[in-house]
């Protein structure tokens, strides 16, 4: 499992970013996992984004974490806030919530020399509901890719504790929009998505990812805000010029919103689940997802009927 890794001018290879709010028992265990990394040539950065629990009293202080806080302004403004004062190479991202695994960051060095300097890094997650499930080392199977669109078209979806990016590209790229809360690392890698050298490690597992009624993922108030943001950045071209781009992205902001019609509808939010539909239809057709098409309004006027029920 040893690897090396080309430098820039850098302190780290890695900068670990945790953006956390209120969660005091799930950073112990995240900045655990982080503390088990086989790969130590890392700073791991805890931005506390105005949390009222006292998340982070406990690591104040120690040496190998760095607390920052901050007023509360959201997940992309913290983890914002956390690459300005990074020293690493590398940006890699993890949830307060989620775990890293004992080789993570050595299969990122890994997938690095492999890819002969890759401006991004996906790993790979098993989820979890209640109890970590146990998992078990196995040989590295890194796959690269001319981009991340070129991963995406063959079912690839990176997104949250799976990526590691360099910090300059991070940086150029603008950053994750503050203004988006939900499917802002969706919005981030699409802007990405022609930036050349992508390496997907298939294999091991890279995190494991909670799945919890908490997480801010499964958010209804913000999911819609969030799908209309990636619906205007795509029209807006910020997703690539060429059609190849356009394709690609255009068929996965239309999954991305598929999405969250049908969540939305089933939870009664008829009026936000039928304006993203009505504003995606174009990109779904253009998929031929015609069930999606097709069933959308079935499950909306069955949501409608529901609440006539009432």
């Amino acid at each position: 499992m040893e690897a090396t890794v080309s430098s820039e001018t850098a302190d780290f290879t890695f900068s670990v970013i945790i953006p956390v709010y209120n969660r005091v028992v799930q950073l112990a265990a995240c900045v655990a996992s982080l503390r088990a990394q086989t790969f130590r040539d890392f700073e791991l950065i805890v931005v506390d984004d105005g949390s009222t629990d006292g998340t982070c009293d406990s690591f104040v202080g120690e040496a190998d974490v760095r607390v920052l806080t901050k007023a509360n302004g959201g997940p992309s403004s913290a983890r914002n806030f956390g690459v300005a004062a990074a020293r690493g190479r590398y940006i890699f991202f993890l949830d307060s919530d989620d775990l890293a695994l004992p080789w993570t960051l050595q299969c990122f060095a890994a997938a690095i020399e492999a890819g002969e300097d890759p401006d991004i890094v996906c790993g790979n997650f098993v989820e979890f509901v209640d109890v970590p499930p146990a998992i078990a080392w196995c040989e590295s199977k890194i796959v690269p890719y001319r981009d991340y669109l070129a991963a995406a078209e063959t079912g690839l979806y990176a997104a949250g504790g799976m990526i590691a990016v360099k910090r300059r590209v991070f940086l150029a790229s603008g950053g994750f929009d503050p203004a988006i809360k939900v499917a802002e690392d969706h919005d981030l890698m699409l802007r990405l998505g022609e930036r050349p050298g992508f390496v997907h490690v298939a294999a091991p597992p890279t995190y494991v990812k909670h799945d919890h009624a908490g997480s801010i993922s499964k958010s209804l108030s913000l999911m819609g805000p969030g799908c209309t943001a990636l619906l205007a950045h795509f029209e807006a071209g910020f997703y690539g010029t060429s059609a190849r781009a356009r394709r690609i992205a255009g068929d996965m902001v239309g999954s991305h919103v598929r999405s969250a019609v049908v969540s939305l509808a089933r939870n009664g939010l008829l009026r936000d689940s039928f304006a993203l539909y009505r504003r995606a239809i174009g990109l779904n057709v253009a998929a031929r997802r015609w069930k999606f098409v097709l069933a959308a309004p079935a499950v909306m006027v069955a949501g409608v009927m529901r609440g006539a029920r009432r």
